[in-house]
């Protein structure tokens, strides 16, 4: 697949919270992965429609938001998707940060040196 336009993913959206239509009829028509349309959604409902504008730059997290994150995550009742949502980030950083919290400690959080 694909990686979708700012505009595609707002129009999906709109379309979700409006209850104009569902997630597999959406899934149907633009073949995008049901997933990957909750993810937005769940986004869309956090932060606005404006979060799922399309961002070219690498973003580094200090201590103190990786470590709220995964307070948040441990503390609260709430699935990945959600975290994720709240604090704009990837699913799959959610998961490898708290992973690597339950591996390493406050340690395994700490920036490591890139390249040789």
């Amino acid at each position: 697949m694909t990686k979708c336009s700012t505009e595609l993913k707002i129009n999906i959206t709109k379309k979700i919270l409006d209850h104009k239509d569902s997630v597999s009829g959406l899934f149907k028509k633009y073949n995008i992965n049901e997933s990957i349309i909750r993810r937005w959604t769940y986004l869309a409902r956090e932060q606005g429609l404006m979060a799922l504008k399309i961002q070219h730059v690498k973003r580094n997290y200090s201590i103190e938001f990786k470590l709220n994150v995964i307070k948040y995550y441990l503390t609260h009742n709430l699935g990945i998707n959600s975290v994720a949502a709240k604090f704009n980030l990837n699913p799959s950083q959610v998961h490898s940060l708290a992973r690597t919290f339950n591996e390493l400690g406050i340690t395994g959080l700490l920036p490591r040196k890139k390249g040789r």
